[in-house]
């Protein structure tokens, strides 16, 4: 069980301090912008840095030694191959109604 060792008080305007020890080990400066978010009725503060960070590891589990960028690359590949099988057939088609 995880236990509280710093606490603060909910001040005018719903405004909360985080106290010194864990903005230092933070590294939170002042003026720094945080996200909010209710998770299982607690309230979490995150940096921007700290949920790309999160956001781009959980990503990197989820591909499984994949390269996201290979399989877009690929992917945009077959696209333009099949645009341009289009294109050719729609060129071939517009020609030959003008040979009549």
């Amino acid at each position: 069980m995880l236990v509280a060792k710093n606490s603060t008080q909910i001040g005018a305007n719903g405004r909360v301090v985080i106290p010194a020890e864990i903005r230092r080990e933070l590294g939170l400066r002042p003026g720094e912008e945080m996200l909010v978010q209710v998770e299982d009725g607690r309230v979490v503060l995150e940096s921007r840095d700290n949920l790309l960070r999160r956001i781009q590891s959980e990503w990197q589990a989820a591909a499984e030694g994949r390269s996201m960028v290979d399989e877009l690359l690929a992917e945009r590949r077959r696209e333009f191959e099949r645009e341009e099988r289009e294109l050719e057939e729609w060129t071939k088609s517009r020609s030959s109604t003008r040979r009549r």
